[in-house]
């Protein structure tokens, strides 16, 4: 319960900050680019971020990717409270149910996790996150 408290006093200190002064949201973007296993600082540019103001998603923050010649722009969504991640509403690291049940799934990748993400890739709703080794 204490933990609830602190996040929910944290989260209004955020979001005060974030639209009282004069914040280019570069560092919301950046701790954002850090938790996207894709990214790195910098290589998504972000729209400014705004907040939502329905009182049911009053600590959720959003921005939009940039488009570019090979993707498109995506939706993001970052949770002040709780520190949720939606890209383009789907969250990241887990394909869903649909996908992780089909036949084809199961024999390529044989039972391992998959880490995916939504996609910005044209034609493609999810990619997978695979970091590449010298070994």
């Amino acid at each position: 319960m204490r933990d609830s408290r602190l996040a929910y006093h944290l989260a209004r200190v955020v979001l005060h900050t974030l639209t009282t002064t004069a914040v280019d949201g570069s560092a919301l973007a950046e701790g954002i680019a850090w938790g996207w296993a894709d990214s790195s600082p910098g290589a998504r540019k972000f729209s400014a971020w705004r907040r939502r103001t329905e009182l049911a998603n009053k600590y959720w923050m959003e921005s939009r990717t940039e488009a570019s010649t090979e993707t498109l722009s995506q939706l993001v969504q970052f949770n002040l409270l709780d520190g949720r991640l939606l890209v383009d509403g789907k969250p990241l690291g887990q394909l869903p149910v649909e996908f992780t049940r089909s036949e084809m799934v199961k024999c390529l990748f044989a039972g391992r996790h998959l880490r995916v993400m939504p996609s910005p890739l044209r034609g493609m709703a999810y990619q997978l996150h695979i970091t590449m080794n010298d070994t």
